[in-house]
């Protein structure tokens, strides 16, 4: 099985949205999210892997 991403439809943000953030406001509200995932990094498997296990 071959994982493939599938672009959205629209895009998320505007480009009015993007430029009103403040200088480093999008990495504050990403800070939490990125520590989380370093600490499940090792509990972490494979799209292709989790379908192995799940028989798909």
């Amino acid at each position: 099985m071959k994982s493939e991403l599938l672009l959205p439809k629209s895009e998320p943000f505007t480009e009015e949205e993007i430029a009103g953030l403040d200088e480093g406001e999008e990495s504050e509200c990403s800070d939490p999210l990125w520590e989380s995932a370093r600490k499940r990094k090792k509990e972490a498997v494979i799209l292709d892997e989790y379908c192995r296990q799940r028989g798909a």
